[in-house]
């Protein structure tokens, strides 16, 4: 699952050798955009300060609900993810 869209940006960007991308400045590749033209410098919001830690920058508060089937039993089940082909929780059990 990808979560997208939580402004959790810094406005710090990577370059195709990557290095550092000013995007205020630095214009996309032509051919970048589904026009043929290339992608304008942006303006960022206030918030972004251009550093690559990202933990704490602004984002949206979101939340995410999970629905299953009805004869699942809650005490019996845990949010998982596969690491090296095995299930691992990722959250504790309570």
């Amino acid at each position: 699952m990808i979560v997208n869209g939580t402004q959790n940006q810094t406005g710090m960007y990577q370059n195709a050798y990557g290095g550092n991308k000013d995007i205020t400045v630095v214009t996309g590749l032509a051919g970048s955009q589904t026009d043929g033209s290339s992608k304008s410098a942006l303006a960022l919001p206030t918030t972004a300060r251009k550093k690559w830690n990202i933990s704490d920058v602004v984002s949206d508060t979101y939340a995410l609900q999970f629905i299953g089937a009805a004869k699942m039993d809650a005490n019996t089940v845990n949010l998982a993810h596969k690491v090296a082909g095995n299930w691992q929780p990722i959250t504790k059990a309570e």
